[in-house]
């Protein structure tokens, strides 16, 4: 709903270009600056600047390892336009234009701007990153856990089956991919943790999406932002 406010806001105000972060994130001080230039230059329709995860000294090394930072090339194209660091076109939300918003059937699930990014490039949309764009994200503590994690990605996993239904993604493929993959990544532990401890644990975390995935085939419906103190 704020999202789809700020659209409309922008667009009474004859607004050319939407910028969007999060409400958890510090933006850099070149941050607009950043995002402007790599719009105008590349010709796209949409960039995504770079997301920057400060996580507590004390957070376990693991943990520090799996929410590790990384930065796409510049003017790279990227699959997906994630609004907590970006700068789009109004022309993908005008009447004359694309006319597309945020669909709150994503509201307490997440993955809202994945579908905002699919009906874009469905139009024709194209988007590119802008990796000096950097906005720093503060995580609490209670982030911070590797049973937090199996929780998000768990919760991701059901959400995608509204991505699937809503695009008519083949849930069959899908399934079929998931009950392959939990059985093999579970026999894959014993090999993978003498590589070290991220391996086996990402493989776990899979695990929980893919069960996330079969739960959600069967009804379950996450609400992931409520869990974790979100609001409408």
């Amino acid at each position: 709903h704020a999202r789809n406010r700020v659209v409309e806001e922008a667009l009474s105000l004859g607004a050319t270009k939407i910028a969007m972060f999060d409400d958890d994130e510090i933006v850099s001080e070149e941050w607009l600056v950043e995002l402007h230039s790599a719009l105008v230059k590349s010709g796209a329709d949409g960039v995504c600047g770079t997301v920057c995860r400060l996580l507590p000294t004390r957070s376990p090394d693991l943990i520090k390892k799996l929410w590790g930072n990384s930065r796409n090339p510049p003017n790279a194209t990227v699959p997906l336009m994630g609004t907590n660091n970006c700068l789009f076109s109004a022309k993908l939300v005008r009447a004359d234009g694309l006319n597309i918003r945020f669909d709150h059937g994503f509201n307490f699930s997440g993955r809202e701007d994945t579908a905002f990014s699919l009906d874009a490039q469905l139009k024709g949309a194209k988007f590119v990153a802008a990796p000096d764009a950097i906005a720093i994200e503060k995580f609490p503590p209670a982030r911070c856990t590797f049973g937090y994690l199996m929780l998000r990605y768990f919760d991701t996993g059901v959400s995608d089956i509204k991505i699937a239904e809503r695009y008519g993604f083949s849930k069959i493929r899908r399934t079929m991919r998931e009950l392959v993959a939990i059985p093999l990544r579970l026999l894959s532990l014993p090999f993978v943790a003498i590589m070290g401890l991220k391996r086996p644990a990402h493989a776990v975390l899979m695990i929980a999406a893919s069960v996330g995935w079969l739960c959600g085939l069967f009804g379950k419906s996450s609400e992931y932002y409520l869990k974790h103190g979100g609001t409408p």
